[in-house]
């Protein structure tokens, strides 16, 4: 039986000077590198330490244990999706009804494909790392920048409830693709899978739409 771990999945203490800054982000490309390298279950502080060329000493200063990086390495991606999700959604002002879901549908695939490796490391760990809740917030997060969108975008789409069709929409293709990193990885490179993802959420918006919208 595992011993039970004594420290939470959290960093120690924040960087507060260059150099330590420095120091930590070393350290967390070292653990994403890994992560897509070898994979959750081989990856080890020692081996961060080594890739990221600080002492264990220097790592354990900020982060206790390999959990507590792994989920360092979540939030970076989770703050990093918000910021994209955000730019995509600016630069979608004014754009029509299509090709504001192909825009969209393009961005959320060509994300899980091009970090495929990453996802397949970190979903299955999501527990264990203590960063559940916080996939769960950037889901959220991310359905209430798509419901602006809606509320914003001069399109009529069918859903009245449009925070209950974002949270809808924002499932549906988080789910879609998840599944697809972890059991049909192939479909990630495939054409169709964006042609039926951008199918589903036209169709979901669209129906009973009046014409001409």
């Amino acid at each position: 039986m595992a011993a039970r771990r004594t420290e939470k999945p959290v960093p120690r203490k924040h960087p507060k000077q260059e150099r330590s800054a420095h120091t930590v982000e070393a350290i967390l490309e070292a653990t994403r590198r890994l992560l897509v390298e070898v994979g959750y279950d081989e990856l080890s502080t020692n081996r961060v330490a080594k890739v990221a060329g600080v002492s264990i000493g220097s790592l354990y200063q900020y982060f206790p244990n390999k959990e507590s990086l792994v989920g360092a390495v979540i939030e970076r991606r989770a703050e990093a999706t918000r910021d994209a999700l955000i730019e995509k959604l600016q630069s979608l002002v004014g754009a029509t009804f299509d090709s504001g879901v192909r825009a969209l549908v393009d961005f959320y695939v060509d994300r899980y494909r091009d970090d495929r490796k990453f996802y397949q490391a970190v979903l299955p760990n999501l527990e264990v790392v203590g960063r559940y809740h916080r996939v769960r917030e950037q889901s959220q997060r991310a359905a209430k920048l798509i419901q602006m969108g809606l509320e914003n975008g001069g399109v009529e789409v069918r859903p009245a409830d449009l925070e209950l069709a974002s949270f809808v929409l924002v499932s549906a293709a988080e789910g879609i693709l998840a599944r697809a990193v972890m059991s049909r990885e192939d479909l990630l490179d495939s054409h169709e899978l964006k042609e039926e993802l951008a199918a589903l959420v036209t169709g979901y918006l669209s129906s009973g739409r009046g014409e001409g919208k």
